[in-house]
């Protein structure tokens, strides 16, 4: 756990569980993620209202830009959770 005064701490934690919960939800079924393609066929998304634009899904854990951003929030929620006594 960092050391810095209480009311910053706690500001960090709200932050934290903010970044969690977003992620969480990201992370669910109830949201993909899809990225330009010029794939055709089955393995592209297309819509009406996107001409000409198709999409693909990509694997929302691994290999794609927001990966960095999952390891950050993590690493964050990690240095906000109070030593125990085998870290010390």
């Amino acid at each position: 756990m960092i050391k810095a005064r209480k009311g910053d701490v706690s500001r960090l934690e709200d932050i934290s569980r903010e970044l969690s919960r977003g992620l969480k939800l990201l992370m669910s079924s109830k949201y993909q993620l899809m990225v330009p393609t010029t794939l055709g066929g089955t393995d592209a998304f297309t819509a009406g209202y996107y001409p000409g634009e198709r999409y693909a899904k990509i694997v929302k854990e691994i290999g794609n830009d927001l990966v960095p951003m999952f390891t950050a929030i993590h690493s964050l929620e990690k240095l906000l959770k109070p030593e125990t006594k085998e870290e010390e």
